[in-house]
């Protein structure tokens, strides 16, 4: 038998959810309260999108919006595009200690390393732009989190895809 088989997705991955990992922001510790900003990128022949659901701080509201992103090369570009996407919705939103969750593991990896040797110009661009933006929040930080719990992606498949007070 398959692990996980007859599963749910938490139940098999949710002992192994990471804590967060600090990228940026004006405190060195993790606040006791975050947002929580779920993001993902879509890619098709036709488009580019960033779908993203921010549980405000206090968990009382939840906002979600789906953008399109223009003039993107690869499925890649679009994974770095829905952070920087996303963290700047969230600091218009007035959330200043942020956890981002993204199910890209090598985007994710690559902004909590000291990696700079890209292929590509826009991961360059984007992490630049990234971390530039975690200095206008307290805390900022990023995990890993398996496809399967990453709520951002259904917002693709719905017919209604942005909150309609953002």
């Amino acid at each position: 038998m398959r692990r996980g088989l007859g599963k749910t997705a938490l139940e098999v991955y949710g002992a192994h959810i990471q804590p967060y990992f600090r990228i940026g922001g004006n405190i060195p510790y993790t606040p006791p309260l975050l947002a929580q900003l779920q993001i993902d990128g879509s890619r098709t022949a036709l488009r580019s999108r960033v779908a993203m659901i921010l549980t405000t701080r206090d968990h009382m509201n939840i906002h979600k919006k789906v953008i399109d992103i223009p003039h993107t090369e690869s499925a890649t570009e679009v994974e770095w595009a829905s952070i920087a996407s996303g963290l700047e919705f969230s600091i218009t939103k007035g959330e200043t200690c942020i956890g981002i969750e993204n199910d890209n593991l090598g985007v994710v990896g690559a902004l909590i390393t000291d990696k700079r040797d890209f292929r590509n110009s826009y991961a360059y661009y984007y992490r630049d732009k990234i971390l530039r933006m975690t200095r206008l929040t307290l805390w900022t930080g990023i995990r890993w989190i398996p496809r399967e719990i990453n709520r951002a992606d259904d917002l693709f498949h719905q017919p209604s895809q942005s909150d309609p007070f953002t």
